[in-house]
């Protein structure tokens, strides 16, 4: 995933967004597009989680889970740690967190219908 330094803001005009600003943006809804891959990112808000922990809670197979924590890993949304000989799986930030709450949040309101 495109590493910015620069991230454009909410009213911000479309036309300084880059190519790479929107390839990025793809990239990160398609990483979104897995319900399994949702459920890992979501189980992850608890903190820190040993695959098979991950696994249990999300409900799939310990190797699915880690081929979608590669995803998610090189995509730099998630991090992994040695603890002796564990490894553990955290969240790099809030953001990924977030944003699927604030979708949940907003796909359960009540829409008004068009005239």
């Amino acid at each position: 995933m495109l590493q910015h330094t620069e991230t454009p803001t909410l009213g911000s005009s479309q036309p300084h967004w880059t190519p790479d600003h929107v390839a990025s943006l793809v990239e990160v809804f398609v990483l979104y597009s897995d319900p399994t891959r949702v459920r890992v990112v979501w189980a992850l808000t608890a903190g820190e989680r040993q695959v098979n922990e991950i696994a249990d809670t999300v409900g799939a197979p310990v190797s699915t889970v880690s081929r979608h924590l590669a995803k998610l890993r090189a995509a730099h949304l998630v991090t992994s740690r040695r603890a002796g000989t564990s490894k553990l799986y955290r969240l790099v930030n809030d953001y990924a967190a977030r944003l699927i709450a604030d979708t949940l949040a907003t796909s359960a309101q009540p829409h008004e219908k068009s005239p």
